[in-house]
């Protein structure tokens, strides 16, 4: 599987921190509209793969689960990061959730 996650805040670094329950991916500061992206591979044999995400940004912190196996079912991954929430983003459209916080 493959994660991009982009930086579409409007005036702020985003400091992103994704792991899952046996790796951590590390802290990483995007700038407006730069990409942070990983690669890894999911259970075989049961949906149980998570991949969860810390987003800062300048008095604020949220929680996002970023790849959840029983919701997610493609390959590759763009993530859109607003104020409001990420947004999954797909060719002809995008789907937008709320902070996991």
């Amino acid at each position: 599987m493959h994660v991009a996650i982009t930086n579409f805040l409007v005036h702020d670094n985003l400091t992103v921190n994704c792991k899952d329950k046996r790796n951590d991916l590390g802290v990483h500061t995007l700038k407006a509209e730069e990409t942070y992206t990983f690669i890894f591979r999911p259970n075989l044999f049961f949906n149980v793969t998570l991949y969860f995400c810390r987003f800062v940004w300048i008095g604020v912190s949220h929680y996002f689960d970023i790849y959840r196996q029983d919701r997610d079912k493609c390959v590759e991954y763009h993530w859109d990061i607003f104020e409001r929430g990420p947004c999954k983003i797909y060719p002809k459209n995008n789907e937008c959730f709320l902070w996991n916080n």
